[in-house]
């Protein structure tokens, strides 16, 4: 059995003087990585969502619609895309433009930059990040066997 002490410095006082919560979640989120790493886990969290594209005269509405009568999932309008949800993990997203029979896979990560070079040793190469205030996300440049486009995702939680 081993314990592990955090002291007084985990959380600086001049960081909590100057409401600087970046930094402090920054901290957080470094003393999680390590905890994760000494456990043996790795950077990949979750699948995040499957996303479904318009298709054979379905719109992303009519597809909310149906999954949202059949299953009740809860129905999220967004500006590109509607978000299904249900009471446990994982989402479905209906993209509001597109025109494949493909779809696309996100997976939830729980540090992007660790999990964006460990994908570069097997080959995988991302295209460019998209990058908010709480997000990264990008694209593997290639698909899966099947023609599917996967991303990674972060989330500042």
């Amino acid at each position: 059995m081993a314990a592990v002490g955090i002291g007084g410095n985990f959380i600086k006082k001049e960081w909590l003087a100057e409401g600087n919560y970046d930094a402090i979640s920054e901290r957080t989120a470094q003393v999680l990585a390590w905890i994760r790493e000494v456990r043996g886990m790795t950077t990949i969290v979750r699948i995040e969502h499957v996303a479904l594209y318009p298709y054979a005269g379905a719109t992303a509405q009519i597809l909310a619609d149906w999954y949202g009568q059949v299953f009740g999932f809860k129905i999220q309008d967004g500006k590109s895309s509607i978000m299904l949800e249900s009471s446990g993990p994982g989402r479905i997203e209906l993209m509001k433009e597109g025109d494949t029979d493909r779809c696309h896979i996100a997976v939830r990560v729980f540090n992007f930059d660790e999990t964006a070079a460990m994908l570069k040793t097997k080959g995988i190469e991302l295209e460019e990040p998209k990058v908010g205030q709480d997000f990264k996300a990008a694209f593997l440049r290639q698909t899966d066997p099947a023609g599917n486009r996967v991303h990674l995702l972060w989330r500042r939680s």
